[in-house]
């Protein structure tokens, strides 16, 4: 537990949030720019995919709750769940690793702005927005799972990536076919 200083608020945690979010940041660009799995630290993978579950997780929730389309409702209860298997899936492949990953999910800095352009999507904007959103984040993380999961090093999470890799095509084949 932190406990909060006479200003009310909690500086320890927000510092740790801010330190973990520049990490994943760090970690996103890495698999951005192409970096090979290989020498992609099995850490920063551990960390791009928490990164991109808790997004997927967070505008799943909104979709749900915001979207005008039952489609896309749907589609956002479909992501919650899915990405919430895979974040729990990551975590039991990230024990195994030898020494084992510590998967502490944050958002990228990105991921934040995209949140909050979705929060503050008026109910006409949130379905096309959403939808881009989607295609970006889903063709973005099949990259990495696809990389990693024929060039990593790690035998675990290589066997979690090939398993989540089809998921999250599934996932850009559904948004794909969307037109809001």
């Amino acid at each position: 537990f932190a406990i909060a200083g006479c200003n009310g608020r909690d500086d320890t945690a927000e510092q740790s949030g801010a330190a973990s979010n520049e990490a994943n940041a760090m970690a996103q660009d890495k698999a951005n720019a192409g970096e090979s799995s290989a020498s992609m630290a099995v850490a920063d993978f551990a960390a791009a995919v928490a990164a991109s579950d808790m997004y997927e997780i967070e505008s799943g929730r909104l979709a749900a709750e915001k979207a005008s389309s039952a489609d896309l409702k749907a589609m956002g209860q479909m992501l919650v769940a899915d990405h919430q298997k895979s974040t729990a899936d990551l975590k039991s492949a990230a024990a195994e690793a030898r020494p084992a990953v510590a998967v502490m999910p944050a958002l990228t800095p990105e991921q934040t702005q995209m949140l909050e352009a979705l929060r503050s999507a008026t109910p006409d904007q949130f379905d096309r927005t959403f939808v881009e959103q989607q295609k970006q984040a889903h063709r973005k993380a099949l990259d990495l799972l696809e990389r990693y999961a024929s060039e990593g090093d790690v035998e675990a999470l290589k066997a979690f990536a090939a398993k989540a890799a089809p998921v999250v095509k599934k996932h850009l084949d559904e948004v794909e076919k969307l037109n809001p």
